[in-house]
């Protein structure tokens, strides 16, 4: 019985640990040297990546480009240019590659290579999901545009040095990209900020003075909220980008990352005001910010640079080569 409830509480502590990626995790080892398991030439074709669903409970092997398809099935909108869904089935590859050549499996997902919760690993959705869910012919169209993407970008992964990069990547950001040092504090030399010509869609959160009391007293523990709410928050710190670093609350300081996770909220671009004694978040973006931004990618092909561009735009100092080439 103990043993079981040290499990449960292991996974949950990596799930906490696990900074939401909007479709995608860093797991802070992009700074860690690895070795990595040498493949022979011909041996893309045969490997293989298993993934836990967690629906059902089940670990599943299929092949990588079956999987990259899967992948971006359900964290791609159908919409998106060409170049951009070449830029995505690169990164997508290379992070599950990544974690394939290294056999990093994870507790949380059965010591599976990977999961299909998006909020700890990837998304992932079937075909035959995806016919339940939209229906044959729109899967059809959609899956054959994806899977071109994957085809003509077959086997192609960004690698740092001697590694395979670890090519994390977030919905959207307000003008710039995050650097992995300002979200986990791992400088990475090629998760660094840039700008990016994302759209800016703004999302809007409320919470009663009652129900922002509740969520930070059970994340935070002791703090002062007295008074009137809209003296509760004293003072907001922002780092260059416009991302929120630090914010006081009730004499507590906690940090924007944390503070995002508490209130869910869709970046840690944001504003918050109190109005009519609700606390009121309108952000910016979405997702931790580091990495590729999926939305930047897509201007950024519709305005005509090539996938290669993209993938150097937001990964720079990584190189574009082919998995089977380095034994």
């Amino acid at each position: 019985m103990n043993y079981k409830i040290l499990v449960v509480c292991l996974a949950v502590f990596l799930m906490v640990l696990s900074p939401t990626a909007g479709g995608i995790i860093y797991e802070g080892q992009a700074s860690q040297k690895r070795e990595e398991v040498p493949f022979d030439k011909e041996e893309l074709e045969e490997i293989t990546v298993e993934l836990y669903i967690t629906s059902t409970g089940e670990k599943v092997c299929m092949d990588i480009e079956e999987y990259v398809v899967g992948v971006m099935m359900a964290e791609v909108p159908y919409n998106y240019d060409t170049e951009a869904l070449k830029a995505m089935a690169v990164a997508i590859r290379s992070y599950a590659l990544r974690r394939v050549s290294r056999n990093e499996k994870s507790p949380v997902h059965l010591a599976a290579h990977l999961c299909d919760d998006y909020s700890h690993c990837m998304g992932y959705i079937s075909f035959a999901d995806a016919e339940n869910r939209w229906g044959k012919e729109r899967t059809d169209v959609y899956y054959k545009t994806l899977e071109d993407a994957v085809n003509e970008t077959e086997g192609e992964i960004l690698r740092y040095g001697d590694c395979i990069a670890d090519t994390v990547f977030h919905v959207s950001s307000g003008g710039f990209t995050e650097s992995a040092q300002n979200v986990w504090g791992v400088e990475v030399p090629y998760l660094v900020s840039v700008p990016t010509p994302d759209k800016l869609p703004v999302s809007r959160r409320i919470f009663s003075s009652a129900e922002f009391c509740e969520l930070l007293l059970d994340s935070v523990g002791t703090i002062e909220l007295s008074g009137d709410a809209s003296e509760w928050i004293e003072k907001i710190e922002k780092d260059d980008k416009g991302r929120v670093s630090r914010i006081i609350i009730g004499g507590k300081a906690i940090s924007g990352r944390r503070l995002r996770e508490i209130f869910d909220i869709d970046s840690t671009c944001f504003e918050v005001t109190c109005e009519d004694g609700n606390i009121i978040f309108d952000t910016v973006g979405k997702g931790h910010g580091v990495g590729m931004s999926m939305a930047g990618a897509d201007a950024f092909a519709k305005s005509g640079k090539d996938y290669r561009k993209i993938l150097e735009h937001y990964y720079p100092e990584t190189e574009l080569t082919l998995f089977r080439e380095n034994t």
